[in-house]
């Protein structure tokens, strides 16, 4: 500010003036303090040195710039007080035209000599107030523009922390797909080699094993025909007797000792359960239903049925006893029980030491015997039963026919009677005391 040059335009004389005018309108001069004074050379030129002075000390402050830094001072004091709630007020106090270097002059005179107006420091605090807001709104702006590159900044970090996970899921997708393919491709060989398998080697030795089950089945059955043989030669273990029923004698054969091998099913084994209990008892009262054909039993909407009381299947589940002291019990006892003393080629399905919890509908698969020695192990058996399962139709969709009624102590029931009458079939009773008690 040393070489500034003090403005003396007429609009800074004309505000320099104002102040004076001000101070004199805040300090007048009384009427009886005017002395009539002869100002002598001595005394003119006292105030001329003072006057010099006194500019000379002016410029000195203003050069050090002292009038700014009263001005900071101000501005900064309201500065620590402006909010957004109070700018409007301050804003209505401001004073927006700013003083030039030469009413500073005379301002820093006025402040040395204490000559400042109660004006003057109003206008100047509004003059404060238009910087402190003019600094206050640029601060604004310049913090809004750092939040904005700063939120700029943290978008575009985002953006790339992004696109950088996108990239990694493109990948670890792209890894996913193609351990997938690799999985899928060894599924689709194993799928492949089994299919060959079950088509080929499989189903041969599936076929295999169920022909030679089937062949040592038929081999090991009770048949009438050499129970009649026995009775008729006078064997003692068997004994041939007559029940008369309605017109007809039904033959009865006892079993008192000779070996035997049976496979039965118990019709009444349903008539109490879920699945098929309606069936069951309807063919207890007509064993003419046991006689209808697949193509009759399948116009049936039952056919098939799961856990239907009325449901219909095309398997029969049998059980395999014989007169060994292991297994001989190991039957489902009931009212009705059908003997069979063969079975057809590609009848038998499956084997289990046990119940197969098998469904109604298995009949129609391909066999799933895959060793004829299970015959053997249903023998030993010594759990409560077996369970062979075999195909209800033959090829030609009929059905397969009981081949005698199988009582027990000789305890025939009446609807044993009318189902043997019906078939035109003998009874075939177990004398379970002429045989060993089970271990």
């Amino acid at each position: 500010m040393e070489n500034e040059k003090i403005n003396t335009s007429s609009n800074s004389k004309r505000d320099a003036w104002e102040d004076v005018v001000d101070y004199g309108k805040e300090h007048p001069i009384e009427e009886n303090n005017l002395v009539e004074t002869t100002d002598s050379s001595e005394l003119a030129q006292k105030k001329q040195e003072e006057i010099e002075q006194t500019a000379k000390k002016v410029k000195e402050l203003y050069r050090k710039g002292k009038y700014d830094r009263m001005v900071r001072s101000a501005v900064d004091e309201i500065k620590t007080d402006l909010r957004d709630d109070n700018v409007a007020v301050y804003r209505r106090k401001q004073i927006k035209s700013q003083p030039g270097a030469f009413r500073k002059a005379i301002r820093l005179v006025g402040d040395k000599l204490n000559l400042s107006t109660r004006k003057s420091r109003e206008r100047r605090r509004g003059e404060a107030i238009y910087i402190a807001l003019t600094e206050y709104e640029e601060e604004k702006k310049q913090k809004k523009a750092i939040e904005e590159q700063e939120r700029s900044e943290s978008l575009k970090r985002a953006a790339e922390q992004e696109k950088r996970l996108s990239e990694w899921r493109a990948k670890d997708e792209a890894e996913r797909l193609q351990r997938d393919e690799e999985a899928a491709n060894k599924a689709f060989s194993e799928a492949m080699d089994n299919y060959y398998y079950n088509t080929y080697k499989g189903r041969f030795e599936r076929q295999r094993a169920q022909e030679l089950f089937e062949r040592e089945l038929n081999s090991r059955l009770l048949k009438t025909e050499d129970l009649d043989a026995e009775a008729y030669s006078g064997n003692p273990m068997v004994e041939r007797s007559l029940v008369s029923f309605e017109d007809t004698e039904i033959p009865v054969y006892s079993l008192k000792g000779i070996p035997f091998s049976i496979l039965s099913t118990t019709i009444d084994f349903k008539a109490d359960k879920t699945q098929g209990a309606e069936t069951a008892r309807e063919v207890m009262k007509d064993p003419s239903v046991w006689m209808m054909s697949r193509e009759e039993v399948k116009k049936d909407d039952n056919f098939g049925a799961v856990n239907n009381m009325k449901s219909k299947g095309d398997t029969i589940s049998c059980s395999y006893y014989t007169s060994s002291e292991r297994n001989i019990d190991n039957y489902i006892p009931g009212e009705l029980v059908y003997g069979f003393e063969n079975v057809g080629a590609d009848s038998v399905i499956q084997a289990y030491n046990g119940d197969g919890m098998t469904g109604n509908m298995i009949g129609q698969r391909e066999t799933r015997l895959s060793d004829a020695g299970a015959l053997q192990r249903l023998t030993e058996l010594t759990v409560h039963y077996n369970e062979v399962v075999l195909r209800r139709y033959d090829e030609n969709g009929n059905p397969k026919l009981p081949n005698y009624i199988v009582v027990r102590n000789g305890k025939i029931s009446d609807v044993s009677i009318r189902h043997a009458k019906y078939f035109n079939i003998p009874i075939v009773n177990i004398d379970r005391s002429a045989y060993r008690e089970t271990e």
